[in-house]
């Protein structure tokens, strides 16, 4: 509290902390339905998935399903104890997909970003081309470079 006195008049001001403008955290989540696999390497026991754009949603809410935004990122995937894929030709659209961790299944929205562990299975349906899936024991979400707006996305009823 500040206090001010002066020509017979006294004035107090009591100051307060600024207010917070935003207090609502930002969900994001990768979709992978028409998002781009242009590659796909092994390291190390460890399988990369390189998405280029992906489609990531933002929202205050559950991403992909309440009002928010989508914007273009690039995407790694980066699966830890990994079994072999045979790849595709690069790149391909990939039409739907999902990420089992445990019992939690994930149908076309990844977390982003995120670093899950336990059994993990990512199933990804290739247009044009094989389904893949690749398991291992851990999967982190890396989300590269700058994001692009592309639209806003409306809430979807009856979720």
């Amino acid at each position: 509290m500040l206090h001010f006195e002066g020509n017979n008049a006294a004035v107090c001001l009591r100051v307060s902390p600024k207010p917070k403008t935003n207090s609502h955290t930002m969900n994001e989540a990768i979709e992978l339905h028409d998002s781009r696999l242009v590659d796909i390497k092994s390291e190390r026991r460890k399988v990369i998935i390189s998405l280029s754009p992906a489609f990531i949603h933002r929202s205050t809410g559950r991403p992909g399903l309440d009002a928010g935004s989508v914007w273009t990122q690039d995407v790694n995937l980066t699966i830890s104890t990994a079994n072999t894929v045979v790849l595709p030709n690069f790149p391909i659209r990939i039409s739907d997909g999902m990420l089992r961790v445990e019992t939690q299944q994930h149908q076309n929205l990844i977390p982003a970003p995120s670093n899950l562990s336990g059994e993990i299975s990512l199933h990804l349906v290739l247009m044009d081309s094989e389904d893949i899936t690749i398991s291992g024991n851990r999967i982190t979400t890396a989300l590269v470079g700058p994001a692009s707006y592309l639209e806003e996305f409306p809430e979807i009823h009856g979720n």
